[in-house]
Formats: C-alpha cells, structure tokens, sequence
C-alpha cells in the first residue's frame, strides 16, 4: 500500500508540475499582449511635431526662399517654435538676411520681406584655392598683391569680412584649375576690387576672423 501511495504522489505532484506551466505560459502571453497593446497605443498617440523649414544647401543673403533651396522637417520645438519658419508660413517668398547653413533650421531673424542691401555681388579669380572648410555665407578678407615679385610690392587687403556669394573651379587655357568666387562688395571698396582685376593682381581669400 506504501508504494501505490506514494506512485499516487508521484502522479499528483506531475499533473501539479504540469498545470503550473501552462498557467505561466498563459500568463506570460497575456503580459506580453498588454505590452505590445501599450506599445501601439503609445506610438499611435505620439505627437509627431509641426513641420519647419530647413536648409538643403548653403544659403547665402539675398537668397529667396523657395521649394528649391529648401525642404520641410517634422519636429517638436515647444517654446523655441516661434524662432523658426513653419512650412506654411507666408515668409517662404521672403529673403535670406544673413547666412543658414545646409541642414539647419531656417530662423525667422535670418529672413526679411525684400533686399535691404546696397553691397555689389563682383567675382574674383583667386591665385590660391579656398580651404576646404569654407562655406558660402562665411565672411572672408582678400588680399591682392601685384603678380610681378620684381616690383617689391607687398600685399594689400581689398576686402574686410565680405560674404562669399557663391564659388566655382574651372580649368583655364593652361589646363591649371582657377577657382573663381562671388563676394558681397560694399560701395566703398568696389574701386579696389576692379583694380586688382584691371591690374591682373594675384587675389588670396582667406577667412575673416
């Protein structure tokens, strides 16, 4: 009798074992049912932010704003959302005031209704290529010297903080690459800058500080 008696434990114990792990397993897809429940109903409430405008290229002043120059970006600014342009803003016929670089959001400062600017877009040949860290928009100094060394000239600045426009290289008769660039020019120094190009001077551009 001792040994069925304990056969029967054995079998009650094993249906115990048994019965126990379906109740965790059922449990387990329940707890795993509520997550995913959650999950979805979070994601599906998320607020997904208003939609600015952003750069896609380098923008420089006078620059009309426009669906070519730039795209629009979902993103929740909370208090700071007044500082930027919305994309169904009115201002997208406006025009850049001051420098937005690609990938960056547009700032309602940096735009303005029409052109306020008496500077002349002019464009140098440079004798040296500009470093590769210089962007259009950033401010730049040149410097022009004449090309003959005999005449024992030094160089003399031409341009103080002028925005770099735009920029191109191209290859001249020699087959040498001639970076030529398009500089903001302020009525007072238009006369030093067609001297140098009268003169044929040796033009440098580096980065204003």
């Amino acid at each position: 009798m001792a040994m069925l008696m304990r056969k029967r434990n054995r079998k009650v114990k094993l249906a115990s074992r048994i019965g126990s792990r379906r109740n965790r397993l059922l449990l387990f897809s329940i707890f795993s049912l509520l997550i995913a429940a959650v999950w979805v109903s979070g994601v599906g409430n998320q607020n997904p932010g208003d939609q600015y405008l952003i750069a896609t290229s380098d923008l420089t002043s006078f620059t009309q704003l426009s669906e070519a120059i730039s795209t629009t970006v979902s993103v929740s600014l909370g208090d700071q959302k007044h500082k930027y342009i919305p994309a169904d803003s009115k201002m997208t016929s406006w025009f850049i005031s001051k420098p937005v670089r690609a990938g960056e959001l547009i700032p309602v400062s940096a735009v303005v209704p029409e052109v306020q600017s008496s500077c002349v877009a002019m464009k140098l040949n440079l004798g040296m290529s500009l470093n590769s860290g210089i962007h259009k928009g950033d401010l730049l100094n040149v410097w022009a010297a004449d090309s003959s060394v005999s005449n024992g000239t030094i160089p003399v600045q031409i341009l103080t903080a002028s925005e770099l426009l735009n920029s191109a290289t191209a290859t001249d008769a020699l087959s040498q690459n001639v970076q030529t660039i398009e500089l903001c020019v302020s009525p007072a120094e238009v006369r030093s800058v067609v001297n140098a190009i009268a003169q044929k001077q040796v033009v440098i551009a580096v980065l204003a500080r």
